[in-house]
């Protein structure tokens, strides 16, 4: 695992006198970023989609040595609900694009940051617990819907200026800058959320706080991830 092992023995970190309350967080679409700002992973239609995710396992074949079976691209693209037939696909809530981010964010970040919590918590001097947003803008860029995007989080709580959206994402920026904030006064001012504990996920999307959260009693992407562990293919996390 990429996940640091280490850090569930006590005796590796026996400099802390109380236990320690983390808060791993990711965004839905992480590796969403590249393709709004630049024309590398642009994905416009289904068949892209799956000539880019054939490409990406030959490359990840020849650089690494890893034996990627003959089958793979098609459990792939079973598990995460690859529209085989686009004039029977109407669904505004997976496109070509998000399809691809998503199952990249998940082998490079979301999985791997589930695996981080789990060995955290094996741990009584870590309190860790799961967060996953899924709130996003409803901007376009190059024709390309906006997605949950890396920095989209880190942008509404601290306000860096990255992103100069249109009226409609600047309300859902503000929304979630709202929502984000409010989220942190809780969890500085030790103010209860109730259903939040080390074994569940609170999910952030579009919605006022605390409408805006929502609890899952899994990780985030849990199904996914097990196929991803089970082809032992958690081996390259996103280093940031």
């Amino acid at each position: 695992k990429v996940a640091p092992a280490q850090l569930k023995e006590k005796r590796n970190t026996q400099n802390k006198k109380t236990p320690v309350r983390v808060v791993l967080s990711n965004t839905a679409q992480e590796t969403g970023y590249n393709p709004l700002y630049y024309e590398t992973n642009q994905i416009y239609t289904w068949s892209t989609a799956d000539t880019l995710l054939q490409e990406k396992l030959d490359n990840l074949e020849q650089l690494t040595d890893f034996d990627v079976s003959n089958n793979l691209k098609a459990a792939i693209e079973r598990v995460y609900d690859f529209c085989e037939d686009p004039t029977e696909c109407d669904n505004a809530a997976w496109w070509p694009q998000i399809f691809y981010d998503t199952l990249t964010t998940d082998i490079r970040t979301t999985c791997i940051t589930n695996d981080l919590m789990e060995t955290l918590n094996k741990n009584s001097l870590y309190e860790a617990y799961r967060m996953y947003i899924k709130s996003r803008p409803e901007e376009k860029m190059y024709g390309l819907n906006y997605e949950t995007i890396h920095g989209w989080d880190t942008e509404a709580l601290f306000g860096y200026g990255w992103f100069q959206l249109a009226s409609s994402s600047d309300r859902k920026q503000r929304k979630l800058e709202a929502n984000l904030r409010d989220l942190v006064e809780y969890i500085c001012y030790d103010k209860d959320i109730e259903e939040w504990t080390t074994t569940n996920t609170l999910v952030v999307e579009n919605q006022d706080f605390p409408s805006a959260i929502s609890f899952d009693s899994k990780v985030p992407q849990k199904r996914e991830c097990n196929f991803w562990a089970g082809k032992d293919m958690l081996q390259w996390g996103w280093q940031n």
